[in-house]
């Protein structure tokens, strides 16, 4: 017997496939997707359809929506980037409204992107999100706008900052797994910048834990031990058995940049990011370490 039903409404990504891998077990998962096929129900990410009628007597909607930072930013980039984010929000509210039952809990994903470049600043949720004028940060700060602004007196809502995932496959992780193995895992930029990471695992137990128990608002998604670059890829040498590599400079990544790669600034940024609101109410990591994070995914089965 099914505790209920979840519904993953952006969840044919890489988190919401692990999300939807683990909860199998005890509900029915529906994933909302632009893409269709058997395994999904189709949604546009804009406006409200046939899609709407899955959130009813729903146990909870988690949107993970939203197009790739990883890209060059580019206007028509940006725009897409934000304006994924604050639809596919936006109906989800309006969809919630006209429930005839609402989801008990609603779960946006965020990202720490919130709090801006912030150098050794300990960051919790009840921090200032960064300077305007950063690009992440007016994204995030939008984001959650659109949350807070949707009216659902039925359902609880729960803003889900995410760090930088660390999995198999992940986006973060297998370019530092590569670059490790292959003997140019140096750090990147003077590498002091903070890496708030978190093991795929735990942000699916946390995701879990948001709806299962009475937390509201920002939730940070992160390790308790945030890390420099440095530490981060000295960690992945050593469980790799690989020597020191020499660093790639800040000016590689904008030349790349400014060739039209990948915005620099994703690695070069520094947020430390503490989860305060899980560890005050009990929520246990299993990965809480780097060292036993870094090794279960390079070494584990």
């Amino acid at each position: 017997m099914k505790k209920g039903k979840i519904v993953l409404a952006g969840g044919a990504g890489y988190i919401g496939k692990e999300l939807a891998r683990q909860f199998a077990e005890e509900y029915d998962v529906v994933i909302l997707s632009r893409h269709s096929d058997a395994n999904s129900v189709t949604w546009d990410g804009k406006t409200l359809g046939p899609w709407q009628k899955e959130l009813d007597g729903a146990a909870a909607v988690i949107n993970l929506s939203g197009e790739s930072v990883a890209k060059h930013w580019s206007d028509a980039n940006k725009l897409s980037i934000l304006e994924s984010r604050i639809f596919s929000t936006r109906v989800i509210g309006e969809a919630i409204q006209a429930s005839a039952k609402p989801p008990t809990v609603w779960i946006n994903s965020s990202a720490i992107g919130y709090y801006g470049d912030r150098g050794s600043e300990e960051l919790t949720e009840s921090s200032e999100p960064g300077a305007k004028g950063q690009f992440l940060v007016d994204v995030c700060v939008a984001w959650e706008e659109e949350q807070v602004r949707a009216v659902t007196p039925g359902t609880r809502k729960v803003r889900l900052r995410t760090g930088v995932v660390l999995g198999k496959g992940s986006s973060a992780f297998e370019p530092l797994r590569k670059a490790t193995t292959y003997f140019v895992g140096g750090s990147i930029g003077n590498g002091r910048q903070y890496m708030s990471w978190i093991h795929v695992n735990d942000l699916a137990a946390m995701f879990r834990w948001a709806f299962e128990n009475e937390v509201e608002g920002p939730v940070n998604g992160t390790a308790p031990q945030p890390a420099t670059n440095e530490e981060l890829m000295a960690m992945m040498r050593a469980v790799l058995r690989r020597p020191w590599a020499p660093p790639i400079p800040a000016f590689v990544l904008k030349l790349v940049t400014m060739l039209g790669g990948p915005e620099a600034s994703l690695l070069l940024d520094s947020e430390r990011v503490l989860p305060k609101a899980v560890v005050g109410k009990g929520f246990e990591f299993k990965f809480g370490g780097l060292r036993e994070a870094i090794a279960d995914l390079l070494l584990g089965g």
